[in-house]
């Protein structure tokens, strides 16, 4: 077991368990729902969560039924926007209406680890304080905006609300009278789904009056020795390349068809930026504009035939890009925008999870276009790297209109890696560590522990100055040939 349970902690598991089932033991009052993704990694992370559960449950709970445990995967129509919430909800809540003693649904992600031992003492201090079957809960690990975000629509929290959210990396746990309620309100109208754990607290404030309540024992790092967390997220099985595997690494690295898409008023102001940290791990990386010239001693931009530059959305130069990769034979491809700020090391070490040559993978920071209903589409948003297979570049261009688009300037993002994969039966792959924005834009407690891949923008930043606090650290064993020794800030 990831959690060892202590005695005590047991002995009030037991306790829990028992007054929590009424006068007969006979099934869990809690159902599990593990946010997960299709493919091999991911399906085999969630399965190692239930696993675990199941596990500490038979120790302690031999009497009772083990709670019924859902991955997202196994919800049918819904399972492809389950990460937004709304959408299962109507299932999770015909569920509660089938079985009364259901008082609470646990939503954990796929590498959440849940300690049953805790969970027992934190619940058996609430008892008699709280109704779960009467009253609307909502608890997790708190998180706010210190200032307003794009990530947020610029929402300015004041003294009469502040809308305080989830991590959901440390899980979340509703009432049964919540899910039931929230039932009532839906369904959700969102264009566009960002961040969906602050869309689900705002429709909970909203329009139910429900505050979240943050519960410190919800964790999203590894805790220290005197605390004792009911949850906490295995980051590292993210990581399948260790840090001494520096050949690995660096084979893998060079693997990649790597394109930044820039124009020539960028060259000297965002491309110098890459050439300043982290271009020399990405040699190959060919840097396609809208003109020829040198801005480096040995590094020239490149143009692609038949491209059309665009001042917004860059679907032709996109799928241009894509023929071209079609054609170098390499594995992978890696888009980057000029003013991404990128880690090549961890995103090799998490690239190195995916086996590229049995499954198509189009892989990034994941939005939605109208999912909240069950409808719409996912999509990679660009600025914080999308990466695609060569399976999924091929199954993309022989669709039958072969992904054209409709526009030159037709946003790339959507169009292509959002419509065009819909269309092709390819699911979006989300890396919660790949960042469409800046790091004021998030939570410092919430992208520290996930060791970020890449943020993007340079806007009121110093995109230098940003790959130092957060990258070079962990990009320098490739440069030392060493591995790296990290520091409690910044360690892999």
């Amino acid at each position: 077991l990831i959690h060892f349970i202590k005695r005590s902690e047991m002995l009030v598991l037991l306790s829990f368990l028992v007054i929590f089932s009424s006068s007969v033991i006979d099934a869990a009052p809690v159902l599990f729902i593990i946010q997960t993704q299709p493919g091999t990694f991911h399906q085999g992370l969630a399965q190692t969560t239930r696993s675990n559960i199941l596990k500490q449950w038979s120790m302690v709970a031999k009497s009772m039924e083990p709670p019924e445990i859902i991955l997202t995967t196994e919800l049918g129509e819904q399972s492809d926007f389950a990460w937004t919430y709304f959408p299962f909800i109507p299932d999770i809540a015909q569920k509660l209406e089938d079985d009364p003693k259901l008082d609470y649904v646990g939503i954990l992600r796929e590498t959440t680890d849940l300690n049953l031992g805790a969970l027992g003492q934190y619940v058996q201090s609430s008892l008699g304080k709280i109704n779960p079957k009467e009253e609307s809960l909502f608890y997790g690990k708190g998180l706010k905006d210190e200032e307003p975000t794009i990530v947020h629509d610029f929402h300015q929290n004041t003294e009469e609300e502040t809308i305080m959210y989830p991590d959901p990396e440390a899980g979340i746990f509703l009432s049964r009278h919540l899910v039931l309620e929230l039932n009532k309100v839906l369904p959700v109208h969102k264009d566009f789904s960002i961040d969906p754990e602050y869309q689900l607290a705002e429709i909970l404030l909203k329009e139910l009056g429900v505050k979240l309540t943050h519960v410190a024992n919800l964790c999203s790092k590894s805790p220290k020795a005197s605390e004792s967390c009911i949850t906490q997220p295995r980051i590292k099985d993210y990581k399948c390349l260790k840090s001494k595997e520096v050949k690995a690494t660096l084979d893998l690295l060079n693997s990649l068809e790597v394109y930044v898409s820039t124009v020539q008023k960028f060259h000297q102001t965002r491309v110098t930026k890459i050439l300043e940290t982290y271009a020399d791990l990405l040699p190959q990386a060919q840097y396609i504009s809208d003109i020829e010239e040198e801005i480096s001693p040995g590094i020239k931009t490149k143009v692609l035939p038949y491209t059309v530059n665009t001042e917004n959305g860059h679907c032709n130069k996109t799928r241009t890009m894509i023929d071209s990769f079609i054609e170098s034979g390499k594995p992978w491809l890696l888009i980057l925008d000029d003013d991404t700020v990128l880690s090549p090391a961890r995103l090799a070490q998490l690239l190195s999870c995916y086996d590229g040559t049995e499954e198509p993978i189009i892989l990034g920071q994941r939005y939605g276009y109208s999912v909240t209903e069950g409808k719409g589409y996912n999509y990679v948003t660009g600025g914080g790297g999308k990466i695609i297979n060569r399976m999924a570049a091929i199954e993309l261009t022989t669709l039958q209109d072969g992904c054209g688009c409709p526009k030159a300037d037709t946003p790339e993002d959507m169009h292509i890696f959002g419509i065009c994969a819909r269309k092709a039966g390819i699911p979006i792959t989300h890396s919660h560590r790949m960042f469409q924005a800046r790091p004021p834009d998030y939570p410092f407690s919430m992208i520290s522990p996930r060791k970020p891949i890449s943020f993007h923008k340079h806007w009121e930043i110093d995109p230098v100055e940003v790959y130092y606090q957060w990258f070079k650290r962990a990009d320098d064993y490739l440069r030392d040939g060493k591995t790296e020794t990290p520091t409690s800030k910044d360690e892999l």
